[in-house]
């Protein structure tokens, strides 16, 4: 970390093992502003009455305390603007909850008792025996007495044809399972557990996630709990029951996401009368698990673990009390997570105006059809084919006739590709197309870096001005090289500078757009484009020159109204920072060092930046 230029940290779960835990890796973020537990806690005390604060001014209080440096009759909204921003910790860490983001599905428990074979007798000796007895069979003879088997042929037919997804503790129960359920029950399934490689293991998703000749059920081990998501399916099947809350946590959120359109039904098999009842029991009516996520489960199975395992061992009148001890806890922890998390923190990750414009700006993006006609034109220019497979969705394949041997993110085999997010929500084998995927951004790399498409010629038919005149259009873009942790790019203009040069070397781009032209020019034959560019190259040659000194005359303003833009962004930050460090002193002097640093550069690489010619277009009137 301390070698890494930048560093992040994702966490579904930052505090299920405790406020330590939390603060080790927000250490390895930045071990210079957390460098003490006992501080960052007794902060954490400073920011629920900051937090406080700004729950009574959204009321419409005027509360007496407010901080140093804050103006009593400043604006509601400014007043907390500056509150989060002064003494939150959002600079660094940000937080988002299932209640903040909402669109999650509801949980419905489905439990389902079974008898004890009498071959399940020897199932009393250890605890992972009890839990999961078919464990000491050397051999698959137990699929033919084990009553969940039985049951999960059963359910999978009633389901049919929705979709299962069955989850067992360990590989060789998930294998015997699928092959059972495939050749014996006659049901469509695929496994996936450790034994396969990544490509075998995508080739089971993608199998399983087939909505016309795909697998019913996917039959995973533990490997399946975690990384992959399958939120087109609702029936989730838990096979046996993890002892970590967290990993069953982890289990149910395969189909507990965002994208889910439907409530998760949770199936569980079990043997009454044994420790699979008594640890669903304590799951479901101690820790409410199923129906409610709860980050802290691993820190609550802790707390009980020294009562819980002599029940599992053998069950008596004090798991009554276990029972309500454990909810207790757990709705006591629930609470205290809910109201000591720190809100300042949560109200500084998402701004609901500044997200709904963003979120708008995406929408606009999405619902046009620019970008799928862009990629049909790209396919059809380098040779790639195209196969429909549904709406909005195609299989992109290399062809025999591709300019390149290469098209960025096209394997052998093909690519599906979507341009509707809902379907690449449920479907994680189609790839998510937008104009910042990099598929899209190479491809622009290689038009851009290659000479295809960079010159053309066209006739065109205009009033009033004599056949045989010439006219040139050139397309340029500003082109600086500077470090790419400086982010130039984000002050420069990303629309190229467009030339219209006439024959008295007169610009025209202002009174004949492009998309305007494009629709009057006339395509020339290859034969006699070659011919007319022999007898024309002088007086071309002579255009782009005065072309190229008009584009220059037009950079130097453009790169002036770039460096205000740099220096009116950053200069703003570093007055911010260098205001905040007064009252904050998780601002450090080397950040404000880096700010003065990087408006120096950037100053000095806008002042180098050139033009680079992208295009010319010559037009002839006939």
């Amino acid at each position: 970390a301390q070698q890494t230029a930048g560093l992040l940290l994702l966490t579904a779960t930052p505090e299920q093992i405790g406020q330590a835990s939390h603060f080790a890796r927000l250490r390895l973020l930045d071990p210079s502003r957390f460098h003490d537990l006992e501080g960052f806690a007794q902060e954490e005390q400073q920011y629920r009455k900051w937090s406080e604060l700004v729950d009574a001014l959204e009321a419409g209080e005027k509360p007496d305390d407010l901080p140093a440096g804050l103006d009593p009759e400043a604006p509601t909204k400014t007043l907390i603007e500056q509150i989060l921003d002064r003494h939150g910790t959002g600079r660094v860490l940000f937080r988002n909850t299932r209640a903040a983001v909402k669109g999650f599905p509801a949980r419905e428990l489905y439990r389902h008792p079974l008898p004890v074979p009498e071959q399940y007798a020897h199932a009393q000796v250890e605890l992972d025996e009890r839990l999961h007895p078919e464990l000491p069979y050397i051999d698959d003879s137990w699929l033919s007495f084990d009553p969940r088997v039985q049951w999960l042929e059963g359910i999978l037919k009633q389901l049919r044809p929705a979709k299962a997804l069955v989850i067992c503790a360990h590989a060789d129960t998930a294998v015997a399972l699928e092959h059972h359920l495939h050749m014996r029950a006659g049901i469509r399934s695929t496994a996936f557990y450790e034994g396969l490689s990544i490509i075998e293991r995508d080739r089971a998703a993608a199998y399983f996630a087939d909505e016309t000749n795909g697998a019913q059920t996917l039959v995973c081990s533990e490997i399946g709990s975690e990384g992959r998501n399958f939120q087109f399916a609702h029936h989730l099947i838990l096979f046996d029951l993890p002892m970590n809350p967290d990993l069953l946590e982890q289990r149910i959120g395969r189909l507990d996401r965002i994208g889910q359109q439907c409530d998760v039904d949770i199936h569980v098999p079990y043997m009454a009368g044994t420790a699979q009842e008594t640890l669903l029991d304590w799951y479901d009516r101690g820790l409410d698990l199923f129906r409610d996520s709860c980050s802290a489960g691993y820190m609550i199975f802790e707390t009980f673990r020294e009562r819980l395992l002599p029940q599992l061992e053998q069950r008596t009148d004090a798991f009554d009390s276990l029972l309500v001890d454990s909810a207790e806890f757990t709705l006591k922890t629930r609470r205290e997570l809910r109201e000591g998390r720190d809100r300042l923190l949560e109200r500084n990750s998402c701004k609901p105006e500044v997200a709904a414009a963003l979120i708008e700006e995406i929408i606009a993006n999405e619902t046009g059809d620019d970008l799928e006609n862009y990629l049909e034109t790209l396919c059809e220019a380098f040779g790639v084919d195209q196969e429909f497979h549904s709406d909005q969705t195609l299989i992109l394949r290399p062809s025999e006739h591709m300019l390149t041997g290469h098209f960025p993110y096209v394997h052998e085999d093909g690519t599906t590709v979507t341009f509707s997010r809902d379907k690449a929500l449920a479907r994680e084998d189609m790839a998510f197309l937008t104009w910042e995927h990099p598929m899209i951004v190479e491809a622009m790399d290689m038009v851009h870096s290659t000479e295809l498409g960079n010159a053309a010629i066209g006739t065109i038919k205009l009033k009033g001005v004599a056949p045989g005149t010439m006219l040139l259009e050139a397309l340029y873009t500003v082109n600086c090289v500077a470090p790419r942790a400086l982010q130039v790019e984000r002050f420069l203009p990303l629309s190229p500078m467009r030339l219209l040069v006439d024959a008295r070397g007169k610009d025209l781009a202002t009174l004949v757009p492009h998309e305007r032209l494009n629709n009057l020019i006339e395509k020339v034959k290859k034969h006699t484009a070659l011919a007319i560019i022999k007898q024309v190259h002088t007086e071309v040659e002579a255009k782009m020159i005065r072309a190229a000194t008009q584009a220059e005359s037009q950079l130097q303003e453009i790169l002036a109204e770039a460096e205000l833009r740099m220096r009116a962004g950053l200069g703003a930050e570093l007055d911010r920072l260098e205001a905040l460090r007064k009252v904050n002193r998780s601002i450090r002097e080397e950040e404000l060092e880096h700010l003065r640093y990087r408006i120096d550069e950037c100053a000095v690489h806008i002042q180098h930046a050139n033009l680079q010619l992208q295009a010319l277009r010559l037009i002839i009137t006939t």
